[in-house]
């Protein structure tokens, strides 16, 4: 089993308390992402990271409070997951699964069809870490597409590719944030994203 983090903090430069205000029918997203994990039963460890000192849910979890330093709109996620691990001692874990309340629309069968993506490639590659996380192909708004200024004029991201009529464009795809696992063995390296990623 791997242990899931939910990392919540409980404010938002955007939304004001995003996470933990009501979202739907009574519920916040971080009700509605331990209520997703609770249905499953696929792991014996949620961790619930967060700077908010007022949360109760209906299920068990961990409290992983976060200090100011950890809970900034700059802090990286690469942090939060370093001293999760520390403060639970999860160095002999392999892999840790993140799931990210602001990703609302998951169901039990995509984290239980996760969770067999994470066995599989494991198998795999039992000696290699690997980074798997949830994505989507880009379609509209291709990177051929796209543009940066330099003096206020349009430079193409891939000027090789800003001709090309939409059915030659390579596919690409985007994270979505829905689902990510990191090994734990890179994160305590310092690096979240090994060099072997695959796609969900």
């Amino acid at each position: 089993m791997y242990p899931i983090v939910v990392a919540a903090k409980s404010q938002s430069s955007r939304v004001p308390r995003k996470n933990f205000r009501e979202f739907y029918h009574g519920k916040s997203l971080v009700d509605l992402t331990l209520d997703l994990v609770h249905s499953c039963e696929l792991t014996d460890q949620v961790i619930l990271s967060t700077d908010e000192s007022n949360y109760s849910s209906v299920h068990p979890f961990t409290y992983h409070q976060r200090s100011a330093s950890l809970a900034t709109k700059d802090t990286p996620i690469l942090d939060v997951l370093n001293n999760i691990i520390e403060c639970y001692n999860l160095y002999s874990r392999k892999y840790i699964i993140l799931l990210q309340p602001t990703s609302p629309f998951r169901t039990s069968s995509h984290l239980t069809d996760f969770f067999k993506a994470i066995a599989y490639y494991d198998e795999l590659h039992p000696s290699s870490p690997f980074s798997l996380f949830s994505v989507y192909q880009v379609e509209d708004a291709h990177p051929a597409r796209m543009y940066h200024i330099e003096s206020k004029r349009l430079v193409p991201l891939d000027p090789q590719l800003a001709e090309l009529q939409c059915q030659f464009l390579p596919s690409v795809y985007h994270r979505n944030g829905a689902f990510y696992c990191f090994s734990i063995d890179s994160i305590l390296a310092g690096k979240l994203y090994t060099d072997l990623q695959y796609p969900f």
